[in-house]
């Protein structure tokens, strides 16, 4: 499976950890398309990749998660879930 993975510089620790470890995986192939700029640039770009065929999945990482829930109205062709994770 093809998967990529992209955040902005808030969610770049998420992008990392997740990337390193879906990097272990032999069956899987990752492909960073992190990129400095907005969020919703960012997430726009990686549904582009997502419809046109060339990625199977895509993990997106926002920092604030102000903007996410855009993308799922933004690209009718993508479905979005989303996790929150507790501050310490």
């Amino acid at each position: 499976m093809k998967i990529a993975i992209a955040g902005d510089s808030a969610g770049a620790p998420l992008v990392t950890a997740i990337e390193m470890h879906i990097r272990t995986q032999a069956h899987h192939e990752i492909v960073n398309l992190s990129a400095s700029g907005f969020y919703a640039d960012i997430a726009a770009h990686v549904a582009k990749e997502v419809i046109k065929g060339n990625f199977d999945r895509a993990i997106l990482c926002c920092g604030t998660d102000r903007k996410s829930t855009r993308l799922n109205s933004s690209h009718a062709n993508i479905s979005y879930a989303v996790f929150c994770l507790k501050k310490k």
